[in-house]
């Protein structure tokens, strides 16, 4: 997974503050300033989540924070507010859409659902972009600029 930090085998044995989180690394310069790009992987799949953060990575996100549940992700996004949001909808504990609208009421983040249940969400959030699993590299490119240019 080229410089990703691997997360624990198990995302059921430790909490998102738990989990090791891939070092921030500066990205390059944007109006002079030194930028980072940080994303908030909501998803209680495992393999999943170290997939959309390989890619992620591939396309410029240089930190990471990941949550299992609703809870998880509203801290989450509470502790450092990401620059993207992706999220499945049915977690292991609440509901991705509820945790989406609930980080969103606070400040305006772009999003991107990654689920198996796209239809759940074109029915609540007709406006959002989502991409069906399974997904490839080209789905998720497309989908992150999508979402960055709504958001």
């Amino acid at each position: 997974m080229g410089n990703a930090v691997p997360l624990s085998p198990s995302m059921n044995e430790a909490s998102a503050a738990e989990r090791p989180r891939a070092p921030a690394c500066l990205v390059g310069v944007k109006n002079g300033s030194v930028f980072q790009m940080h994303a908030l992987i909501i998803e209680d799949e495992f393999l999943t989540a170290q997939l959309i953060e390989d890619r992620l990575r591939d396309l410029g996100f240089t930190s990471f924070a990941f949550a299992m549940c609703e809870e998880e992700a509203i801290s989450a996004a509470r502790e450092c507010c990401p620059d993207l949001i992706t999220s499945d909808v049915r977690l292991a504990t609440g509901c991705g859409i509820d945790a989406v609208k609930r980080i969103c009421d606070e400040k305006p983040i772009p999003v991107l659902y990654i689920t198996g249940t796209a239809m759940v969400v074109r029915e609540r959030c007709p406006c959002a972009t989502v991409i069906q699993k399974p997904f490839g590299t080209a789905d998720l490119r497309a989908g992150v600029e999508l979402a960055r240019k709504a958001g």
